[in-house]
Parts: structure tokens; sequence; C-alpha cells
């Protein structure tokens, strides 16, 4: 595997760790809070410290991996491992490979946190931290000025969006699973409350992608056109293209299966697996927007 694919590997298995972590981290503190059965499912969905933990650490080992491909392609001559002084010369003279020396240091403390508190707001502060703290290291952090401070926030917000949505189906998904064997039982009644808790949270989360990706593909494109005649505008287009079958897919589950969720007073099995297999095809799709997402950082934007 040459250096640019395992680039696009890297960045792939940390945009997935990260949101992951984020998502499972948060999961609890809006979803299962006070929910009738919640403690049941406190484990099954975004408390399990094996969860976190397994999400932590790919976090970390693929930032190692990230920064060992960008300092091997900036630094290095291609032809084997950057020494010691390409590390240097990268980590310690650049502003990005500083914000690569702190995304590090809060990936450990993030991975401690997983052991020492895993249901805790440490957790969820700090892998919401090293989320958003990635638009430091992409094509956000290429502006100055206050301009420049408006597009990292603008990054940041999307990443953090896109983490609590995204990130979320994978517990999500989990408590749906363990409701299948449980219909009756309180897994299920937390099922059904962390579905439309999540649900309310999920259209805040894609306003907030929606608007936010307005603006960095303003910021990334200055003509539509480039949509189709630059590799950055095409692979952008497939990443819209999938995010909007991602949309039309949680749409289904908000507007035509959530009020069915919600008018019922007990939960409805098959209605609830129906809903679970939807949120499988939207983890799927949320997997192809990353993989769009990993290698769009590779590009030269507009190029």
């Amino acid at each position: 595997m040459d250096l640019a694919a395992a680039l696009i590997v890297a960045r792939l298995v940390h945009f997935l760790a990260t949101m992951a972590l984020f998502g499972a981290a948060l999961f609890p503190f809006y979803a299962l809070a006070n929910a009738a059965g919640g403690r049941a499912a406190h484990g099954l969905a975004g408390g399990r410290r094996s969860w976190l933990i397994a999400a932590a650490m790919l976090a970390l080992a693929s930032a190692g991996a990230w920064v060992l491909c960008m300092v091997a392609m900036l630094a290095g001559d291609g032809t084997g491992m950057p020494g010691a002084h390409d590390f240097k010369v990268v980590l310690l003279d650049t502003g990005f490979g500083r914000a690569w020396i702190f995304r590090l240091i809060v990936a450990c403390l993030a991975l401690a946190a997983t052991f020492l508190a895993p249901s805790g707001a440490l957790t969820a502060g700090l892998s919401a931290l090293l989320l958003a703290s990635q638009a430091w290291i992409g094509h956000a952090a290429m502006g100055e000025g206050l301009a420049g401070g408006l597009r990292l926030a603008i990054q940041a917000t999307h990443l953090l969006a896109a983490g609590a949505w995204l990130g979320g189906l994978l517990p999500l998904g989990a408590l749906l699973a363990a409701a299948r064997h449980d219909a009756q039982g309180p897994t299920a009644a937390a099922a059904r409350t962390a579905l439309i808790r999540f649900s309310d949270m999920g259209v805040i989360a894609v306003g907030l992608i929606v608007l936010s990706g307005i603006a960095n593909v303003g910021f990334m494109l200055h003509a539509l056109d480039a949509f189709g005649t630059t590799t950055y505008g095409r692979v952008l287009a497939l990443k819209l293209a999938l995010f909007l079958g991602l949309v039309a897919v949680a749409t289904v589950n908000r507007y035509r299966l959530m009020p069915r969720i919600a008018r019922q007073p007990e939960p409805d099995a098959p209605l609830l697996a129906r809903i679970g297999r939807n949120v499988v095809v939207e983890q799927a799709l949320g997997l192809l927007v990353l993989a769009a997402v990993s290698v769009l950082g590779t590009l030269p934007p507009g190029q």
C-alpha cells in the first residue's frame, strides 16, 4: 500500500473511531437519562466500557498512523521510514505538527478516561475536544485572522454534529438489537424512549450539518462548475449524494415511523425491528460518507 492510500485508510479509521467515541459517550446523557429501563440498557448502549475503550484505542492508533503517513509524505524521501529529524521538523516547526501533538495528548487522556470514568462527563468532554480539534488539521485550518477563526468554528460545529448523529447510531443500533430479545421488558421500553430522544437530537444535528456544510462548500469551491470539473468537486458531489440518501432514510424514521412509536403506550417489537433495520442502513451510508471525507482531505480544494 502506498502512502497516499495508507493516509486515506488512517483518516477513515480515525474519523470512525473519534465519532464512535463521541457519539457513544454522549448517547446516555440525552437518550437514557431517567428513562424507563435506562439502567438495564445503559451497559448495552453507550456506557459499556469495552465500547469506549476500543474506540479510544482505535482513535489513538489511527492518529499515530495518520501522523506517520504525513511525516513520511512531508519530510521523508518516500523510500522508507522517516527519521527523527523528519519528525522534529514536521511536529515542532509547523502549525500542523503542533496541532497533532495537542491531539495526541487529548487522545491519550480520552483513553485514560474510558478506564477511569467511562460513563462520565470527562470522557464525553475529551472525546468532543478530540473530534472538534480535527478542524485544526484539515482544509479549514488554511485561513487566517477572523475569517480563519470563523472557518475553524464552523468546521468544529460540523464535526461535532456529525459525531453526535453518526456516532450515536452505533449505541442506538445496539439498543434496538437488544430490544428484540426483550420485547416487553425494560430494554424495549428504554429503546422506545431513546429512539424518540435520538430523533429529536438528530433533527438539530442534521440542521447544523447542513448549515455548516453549506458554509464549508462556499469556502472550498468558488464556482458551481467545480463540482463537475475538478476531482475535489466530484468527490464532494458523491459525498453530498450519500448524505442525502442518509437524510432520506432518517426522514422515514422521523416522520413516518417515529409518530407511530410515540402514539403507542407499549413498545411495538415489529416496528422497533423495522427502525433497527433502517438504522443499519444509516450506519452503512454514514460509513460511505466518511470514506468520501477521508479522500477529500487528501485533495487540494478546487483542483
